[in-house]
């Protein structure tokens, strides 16, 4: 309608008489989003993020029951002379543990493996890190203000440990591209 193409056109002669003025991290990371035309980040990063954190001792154990399942599964037994597939069912089983959902699996778990490790540092606050991440995520026995109240720390830095524990898992699987790296919160030590 032409009531929104003046407060547009309003809003972009504002931003061309100002162009001192800096854009914001938001508008910058909208740009990048937005450039040519195509989506360039993975949005639901976050979601996908908790949701390997919830699923973690899920996945453990199903990736170790898949890995049993194939390893020790006996091949099927064919009858008559020859066959069209692959003669060699150990090859077979190396190329399923390596690609698809196994290696998918691993990857992430690889991922939460590394991130609590660095959570195991010397650090003074790593210990209440930890355990907001296990009663968060893991045992999901708090939300993240609970879990705050329980441990005796502000909200705020519960929430922050929250944000930049996400953020690393997020970086450690490659969800963010070169690209996208100078307009994303920095990260330091979790």
């Amino acid at each position: 309608s032409l009531a929104s193409q003046t407060i547009i056109m309003k809003t972009e002669e504002s931003t061309l008489a100002f162009p001192q003025k800096k854009p914001s991290r938001a508008a910058l990371f909208a740009a990048v989003l937005t450039k040519e035309g195509k989506c360039m980040a993975n949005i639901s990063w976050r979601r996908d993020v908790k949701n390997i954190l919830y699923h973690y001792y899920e996945n453990l154990h199903y990736l170790q029951t898949l890995e049993n399942n194939l390893i020790y599964a006996q091949p099927p037994h064919r009858e008559g002379g020859r066959s069209s597939g692959l003669a060699d069912p150990t090859a077979v089983k190396g190329m399923l543990l390596d690609k698809g959902e196994i290696g998918r699996l691993k990857q992430q778990l690889a991922a939460v493996n590394k991130l609590l490790n660095q959570l195991e540092s010397a650090r003074r606050d790593a210990k209440y890190k930890r355990l907001l991440l296990e009663m968060v995520y893991f045992r999901r026995s708090h939300s993240l203000y609970g879990a705050a109240a329980y441990l005796g720390i502000p909200e705020r830095t519960a929430h922050r440990w929250n944000a930049k524990i996400l953020h690393a898992l997020a970086e450690e699987l490659g969800y963010f591209t070169e690209e996208e790296q100078p307009y994303l919160p920095r990260s330091s030590r979790i």
